[in-house]
């Protein structure tokens, strides 16, 4: 069954099946998952075929593992290790209703997704995308045109999501602000 992704956030990725039963096991994008306690259904996307995609209920959630990194979810229709074998490396999708953080809590980063970056007074481009790596979440910023050229042949960078940089975010005005230390952009054209 397929669906539009336009209401959905990706959450995972299936990285093995779990025990003989049908069960997967999920790495989680983010660092914390308490959309996993209310969630009712998941869309699969395979990697390898962009337009293969699959709807599944939910059965059950295990418990978080290996810090809240990876997950182990039970798919109605999937009943046996082979079965789940043929969906590794599927990607996984959820609702996006169940990632709107109410005051005060640490937001989702699909809230900010279209957002503007400025830094100062310079506008740094618009929030496209995200990574992460060991120690933080990173926003892919593609470049304002002139700040592209002043760069130079640099797109998109990457600016780390932390507390230290982040200076205020504006849901009105979908603006965030950073105090971004200099050279950040030099850094990212040497990838």
């Amino acid at each position: 069954m397929k669906k539009p992704f336009k209401n959905l956030i990706k959450i995972g990725k299936i990285i093995e099946p779990r025990g003989l039963k049908g069960e997967v096991r999920i790495v989680v994008f983010a660092g914390e998952a308490p959309w996993a306690k209310v969630i009712k259904s998941v869309t699969l996307k395979d990697s390898q075929n962009e337009t293969h995609t699959q709807e599944f209920k939910v059965k059950s959630i295990g418990a978080p593992e290996s810090g809240g990194k990876k997950i182990t979810l039970k798919l109605e229709g999937v009943d046996d290790r082979t079965s789940a074998e043929k969906l590794k490396s599927f990607e996984v999708f959820t609702s996006a209703e169940f990632f709107q953080s109410k005051q005060g809590e640490n937001i989702y980063l699909g809230e900010i997704l279209g957002f503007t970056l400025v830094t100062g007074t310079q506008k740094v481009g618009t929030v496209v995308g995200f990574e992460t790596n060991a120690a933080q979440d990173l926003l892919v910023v593609q470049l304002s045109d002139e700040l592209a050229k002043e760069v130079s042949a640099i797109e998109n960078v990457l600016v780390p999501l932390v507390k230290d940089f982040l200076v205020h975010i504006d849901y009105e005005k979908k603006t965030i602000q950073m105090a971004l230390p200099e050279g950040l952009f030099e850094v990212n054209r040497a990838f």
